[in-house]
């Protein structure tokens, strides 16, 4: 990939606040994940089939040890967001791109036949 190439994730974390792309790549330490985010993408594997927060929880515990009971608080909270809509089952996940036209990297989270999806943290608009 091209040195000046921009990852998938600056995309998003810019698109989210440019000052946190500022700080994530102006701090010598690593960026670490938001809660929301990591949240929502284990959800994401289950999406397209039944969503049990009891199996979800569990993963959570695996894939963050430290998580207590605010991870699970917005996990019931995404839940109940998500079971209001109909989903399509991801043929892949977590799939690394590159793409020399858009000059762009990174990994996208769920991919279809058709198109891809890139999954964020943050709560839903209101309106729009």
């Amino acid at each position: 990939m091209p040195a000046n190439s921009v990852s998938v994730s600056d995309i998003l974390r810019a698109s989210v606040c440019p000052m946190q792309l500022y700080l994530a790549k102006s701090s010598p330490a690593d960026f670490s994940e938001p809660l929301r985010y990591s949240v929502a993408k284990q959800i994401s594997y289950h999406l397209g089939d039944e969503l049990d927060a009891a199996e979800i929880r569990e993963e959570l515990k695996l894939t963050i040890p430290d998580c207590g009971e605010e991870a699970f608080r917005v996990l019931d909270e995404m839940l109940a967001a998500c079971r209001k809509v109909t989903w399509r089952q991801a043929l892949t996940y977590d799939m690394q791109v590159d793409s020399g036209k858009y000059n762009i990297h990174g990994r996208v989270d769920r991919v279809f036949d058709d198109s891809f999806s890139i999954i964020k943290g943050g709560k839903a608009p209101t309106h729009g």
